[in-house]
């Protein structure tokens, strides 16, 4: 079967994070994309990693799993992929524009890897859709200023770390024109295998592609 959507997630020791907006998400797929309702068997996505034989391999350190998932036929199918995480240092982006719909996680990413490869020398990219800011090539953005931590309003995907984030009152959705990026002070890249406390602030002179 081919599956057509994903959930990447972080274990640390083998305990799954930020569970809650994971679930979360998964759910809003299943009822959005496939128009069903969340099986009761992922009403704990711990529990289910858990039972779905999670090597001992993967029970220490920080590891990224991958449920691919699909809920097209009468019977749901998933596969799990784990891979222990090593962290790719990104230290310059360029904006590049692009209207991808990925408003769902796909295993399909060809039209982001498509923007991807206009990076030009850079680390990773920031998509402007409609002359907005919305994420780079597989995380969300914070952007600071003044101390004061803003995301996109409109990004392609609503990320677990960045729900988190927001709920938490630690970041403020704003709609942000590549325009205005300069009036900021840094970006930081956040994801689910990244969190933000974690983060490597980017500075606005590393950002290419400003008008």
């Amino acid at each position: 079967m081919c599956h057509r959507t994903v959930e990447s997630m972080r274990l640390e020791d083998g305990i799954l994070q930020n569970a809650r907006y994971h679930k979360m998400r998964v759910e809003r797929t299943i009822r959005n994309y496939y128009h069903r309702n969340l099986p009761p068997e992922l009403n704990d996505l711990g529990f289910f990693i858990d039972d779905a034989g999670l090597p001992d391999a993967y029970r220490i350190g920080r590891v990224k799993c991958r449920m691919l998932y699909d809920f097209a036929d009468s019977i749901p199918s998933y596969k799990f992929e784990y891979t222990h995480y090593h962290k790719r240092v990104v230290s310059s982006l360029r904006l590049v524009e692009g209207s991808p719909d990925y408003c769902f996680k796909y295993t399909d990413r060809r039209v982001i890897n498509h923007l991807f490869d206009k990076r030009d020398g850079c680390d990773d990219i920031i998509i402007v859709k409609n002359g907005l800011l919305t994420d780079a090539s597989a995380a969300n953005i914070a952007i600071v200023k003044d101390n004061r931590w803003f995301t996109p309003s409109k990004p392609l995907l609503k990320g677990t770390e960045r729900a988190r984030l927001i709920k938490e009152g630690k970041l403020y959705e704003a709609d942000i024109r590549a325009s205005e990026l300069y009036d900021f002070d840094a970006v930081v890249l956040i994801n689910a295998m990244c969190p933000f406390e974690e983060g490597i602030q980017i500075p606005l002179s590393s950002v290419k592609g400003l008008k």
